[in-house]
């Protein structure tokens, strides 16, 4: 497997990166909120909290439930460094992959990757629980994501259980 990847930059591209990695940070965030929220509603209905404690709690549901996740990742798209806004050249091998860019370049081996998740839009090759790096499939061509899938099944099938 020989794939070169031209990746220019594109802030909806981040974003969808960025919201993937949080996503998985704020599971409990959102499950508390929504905690939050049916126990203000019901102390509202049922008359069981103050107005205040049930209002408080609605505030509380609906801030950790719907805003805090996307004012997290609109925090860190204003906090990127400027060379997150260059193109690069994303190189996929048999043994490692790199990303050249003007002003960077770093190379991976294949066994340095914690997982790959798969989802409609990319492949991110994860580190850990919060570095990745996105493989968008639209920038391949069909033969090329057959080829990738390929090699990351082959690749995930050769791992030690």
């Amino acid at each position: 497997m020989n794939i070169s990847l031209s990746v220019s930059y594109n802030e909806q591209r981040l974003r969808r990166v960025i919201k993937f990695l949080v996503r998985r940070q704020f599971k409990w965030i959102r499950i508390i909120g929504l905690l939050a929220l049916v126990g203000g509603v019901a102390g509202l209905v049922t008359g069981y909290f103050s107005s205040a404690t049930a209002t408080a709690l609605l505030f509380l549901g609906v801030v950790l439930g719907l805003v805090m996740e996307p004012y997290s990742v609109a925090q860190s798209m204003r906090m990127q460094a400027r060379v997150a806004q260059e193109g690069y050249v994303l190189t996929l091998d048999d043994t490692d992959f790199a990303v050249n860019a003007h002003s960077y370049s770093w190379r991976y081996s294949w066994s340095m990757l914690d997982r790959v998740v798969d989802t409609p839009g990319a492949w991110y090759l994860m580190f850990n629980k919060i570095q990745a790096q996105a493989v968008f499939k639209d920038l391949m061509g069909e033969e090329e994501r057959a080829e990738f899938a390929d090699f990351l099944a082959r690749r995930e099938s050769a791992r030690p259980a």
